[in-house]
């Protein structure tokens, strides 16, 4: 599993990323004037990210068992290895 901060993350009042404690994780920057609803809606993307990241795992081994798409599985397994690789 990647190393990222374990547990569930949050949105503070700030927008900011933070874990289930209150642990500092991201800050978005806003970019344009209206810049808001932009960051509302990326900083629940990033929240999500620990449940999506397990989500993928699982379907990639319920893909492998029931033999679906091999394409889709591998893709999904290449999406993972991308995310766990410390290169750029």
């Amino acid at each position: 599993m990647s190393k990222f901060t374990q547990g569930k993350w949050c949105i503070d009042r700030f927008e900011d990323i933070v874990d289930e404690h209150g642990g500092y994780i991201a800050q978005l920057h806003e970019r344009f004037d209206n810049a808001d609803e932009e960051k509302q809606a990326n900083s629940r993307l990033i929240a999500a990210a620990p449940p999506m990241y397990e989500m993928l795992q699982n379907l990639v081994n319920v893909l492998a068992v029931h033999a679906y798409t091999e394409g889709e599985a591998v893709k999904i397994s290449q999406l993972l290895t991308r995310i766990d690789s410390t290169e750029e």
